[in-house]
């Protein structure tokens, strides 16, 4: 109970950060606004990614060039992001073939793409920002994130984060729901940005000699807590900066990504072995309750039941409770600066519930495939584990390993 008492005051204080007007702050000043890169590492394509492609190319923002580092010409993304420049006209706009030269042996993903971008601009950008291959901006992404840098020069990362609204209640798609409504609160609390939705000043980057490190890992935003840090800098949340995504997956998928997700945090983090413990515990404790409850109806300790079967009732109603304030926060502030979200029906809490022993269930498998395994997958290739600099791409899929082609890419 103490643990789930933390989990709760966590994620109050997150979720109040969304409220309305608490998140707005003034508008920056074309005149005030730096010269910027936006970065985007591209490999196969996503179902959104000709409209984020759009979006991006299309900011409200005066001085901005894109650079689309993809894997390869005969990649389908290269032919998207070709399309999209001819139509829109877009002179700002720069294409590059992925050099597949890793330094150290890390893998040629989206991290190294960003890597080499950052290598080939000029000295006249002030500001890199990135955005992942799924993230659909709305036409003032580019200002609001490169805003709080110009504001306040204590501010050495500027962030978004994730958050899933799937148009289906399917098991996956809620599986990965949870885990990303409970990782972005950790996230938060402890200034973790995200890198798909991210900024930095150039100025920072060589500041910090972040390029040299950025190209011996396979997650950069893992490191730039530290970072700043070190820099004597800090990380901030655009509260309006909460990205939607409506991709359906299903249930071998979430568990591809959540590993995935875990799996760099055991490379990177050094709070994994508390990971591990609290996963351990929280699972061992809900199934503990799922079985004594009937076991003590049975043997006629109908109290010892009833406590455990009442027990676990108001750990999934906490959680379910939780869920739905954040989604209700989020989905508020973000209507508030004009995307067209629904407004959160209080009934879909009922999958919620059900789903939410599936995706504890989900994370312990994840946690212990990721302190074991040394193969995920990722993009159509399967990427092998050799240590937290040693990351290789091994080319063809493997068949003990669930592939992101058979769901729609929802992360």
């Amino acid at each position: 109970m103490v643990s789930t008492a933390a989990v709760a005051v966590w994620t109050v204080a997150h979720s109040r950060v969304f409220r309305i007007p608490t998140h707005e702050v003034p508008r920056v000043d074309d005149d005030a606004l730096p010269r910027t890169a936006l970065l985007m590492g591209l490999k196969g394509t996503d179902p959104q990614l000709a409209e984020a492609l759009r979006r991006l190319l299309t900011q409200d923002y005066p001085d901005y060039e894109v650079h689309f580092v993809v894997d390869s010409v005969s990649d389908p993304a290269w032919e998207l992001v070709e399309q999209a420049i001819r139509d829109l006209k877009a002179t700002h706009a720069r294409m590059l073939e992925f050099q597949d030269i890793p330094d150290n042996g890390i893998v040629n993903c989206t991290n190294s793409k960003v890597v080499q971008a950052i290598r080939e601009l000029d000295d006249s950008f002030e500001v890199v920002a990135m955005a992942d291959g799924d993230v659909v901006t709305n036409e003032n992404w580019l200002r609001e994130i490169v805003s709080p840098l110009v504001r306040d020069p204590k501010i050495g990362v500027s962030t978004g984060n994730r958050w899933f609204i799937p148009p289906r209640p399917t098991l996956g798609s809620l599986a990965a729901h949870l885990w990303n409504s409970a990782a972005i609160s950790v996230m938060y609390h402890l200034s973790m940005p995200w890198g798909g939705c991210y900024a930095i000043r150039t100025g920072t980057i060589r500041r910090g000699g972040l390029i040299e490190k950025w190209a011996k890992v396979a997650a950069l935003d893992m490191h730039t807590t530290n970072e700043m840090r070190q820099l004597g800098l800090k990380v901030h949340y655009v509260p309006s900066l909460m990205m939607v995504n409506r991709g359906t997956s299903s249930l071998p998928f979430a568990v591809n990504w959540i590993r995935r997700q875990l799996t760099w945090a055991r490379l990177y983090n050094p709070a994994w072995p508390f990971i591990v413990v609290h996963t351990i515990v929280f699972v061992a404790t809900m199934l503990a309750a799922a079985v004594l409850g009937p076991v003590c109806y049975y043997l006629g300790a109908t109290s010892s039941a009833w406590w455990a079967i009442g027990g676990l009732g108001s750990y999934l109603l906490i959680l379910t409770g939780l869920t739905g304030l954040m989604e209700v926060r989020i989905r508020g502030c973000l209507r508030h600066g004009g995307q067209n979200i629904e407004a959160y029906s209080w009934w879909t809490s009922i999958p919620v519930f059900l789903a939410i022993p599936v995706t504890q269930i989900v994370q312990l498998i994840a946690v212990l495939q990721a302190t074991f395994l040394k193969r995920v997958a990722w993009r159509g290739s399967i990427l092998e584990i050799n240590g937290p600099n040693d990351i290789r791409v091994i080319d063809e899929e493997s068949p003990e390993l669930p592939s992101e082609d058979d769901a729609t890419k929802a992360a």
